[in-house]
């Protein structure tokens, strides 16, 4: 059974654009909802809060960083 929130409702915390590449973040418990602020209707990915720490880790530590 699928236990993601909805996220209808929820805090958005966005970044500010820069080049178009504009990203919104909203939390609700164990779960991340991710989104392009500037395509509201564009749908968005949810991930438990456990990828997203991950993700930020591998962001902060250059894993992701390109070649």
């Amino acid at each position: 059974m699928d236990d993601r929130p909805s996220f209808h409702g929820a805090t958005w915390h966005s970044t500010p654009c820069n080049g178009g590449a504009c990203v919104r973040v909203a939390r609700q418990g164990h779960w991340i909802a991710i989104g392009d602020s500037k395509n509201l209707d564009g749908g968005t990915i949810v991930i438990p809060l456990s990828a997203w720490d991950e993700l930020i880790d591998a962001v902060k530590t250059g894993l992701l960083r390109r070649p």
